[in-house]
């Protein structure tokens, strides 16, 4: 504390006083504010380290990195093993759009080496590369069965899959560099849709409580993560929120 407070420090059975001039950087996985409350971190201490607070939110809240950390870490892995990797397949990308990541950016640079290692030269990375290390995909939306498909898990079941179709998830709008599919709309079928939620909903306005809605229930309430999914600004997302609860 007194390192942290004052810049010195003073030897066991010395009689002077050492100034030091260094810089502390700390990380925490937890909330400390919350640990100090409960009694499991010292304020003092929290205090003193609290002076330029980044606060990073964990992976499975910022998704739309994901494909940027892929790219990074498919680059990285591919050229220390000497592998060519023509891509992500379809799979690949919604698995790793859909898992939970508890272990966050350092569990996804180590499935993606793993993954590297175990595909074949010069071939699409799958998912079945990736998700080999006994990682709990019930606990997220998908998981591998014995076919090798991926497969969505039905809620309040532990053995019975669903296929996977497109009414089952919303993935981002987003490609991996190199893989073989892009999950983008043709221009006919984004007017089709759009002619049937006219049809079926009504007003853009009914439409746009729906899609606020929608992604509070998928990021559990939680509006940083909503927002990025609407791809807005958290400021524009709790504008719309507070415009809504004021009518």
């Amino acid at each position: 504390l007194r390192v942290l407070q004052e810049g010195e420090v003073e030897r066991v059975g010395g009689t002077s006083v050492i100034p030091v001039d260094v810089r502390i950087v700390a990380a925490a996985n937890r909330d400390l504010r919350e640990e100090v409350k409960a009694g499991r971190f010292r304020e003092d201490l929290f205090f003193r380290l609290n002076v330029f607070p980044i606060e990073i939110p964990p992976l499975r809240e910022r998704r739309d990195d994901i494909p940027l950390l892929v790219n990074v870490f498919v680059r990285r892995y591919a050229n220390r093993f000497n592998r060519h990797v023509k891509g992500l397949t379809r799979r690949a990308n919604e698995a790793l759009w859909a898992y939970h990541w508890p272990g966050n950016v350092r569990e996804l640079e180590n499935i993606i080496e793993r993954a590297v290692i175990l595909m074949d030269d010069d071939s699409n990375l799958d998912s079945q590369h990736l998700f080999s290390g006994g990682e709990q995909l019930r606990d997220s939306l998908f998981r591998v069965g014995t076919d090798g498909e991926l497969h969505r898990t039905v809620p309040g079941s532990d053995d019975k899959p669903a296929e996977l179709n497109s009414d089952s998830v919303v993935l981002p709008g987003r490609k991996i560099a190199g893989s073989e599919q892009a999950d983008e709309i043709p221009s006919q079928d984004r007017e089709s849709m759009l002619q049937h939620l006219l049809s079926s909903v009504g007003s853009l306005d009914d439409m746009e409580t729906m899609a606020l809605d929608y992604a509070l229930a998928q990021c559990n309430g939680n509006v940083s993560a909503a927002a990025r999914m609407l791809k807005m600004r958290r400021a524009q997302f709790e504008y719309r929120l507070k415009k809504r609860q004021g009518k």
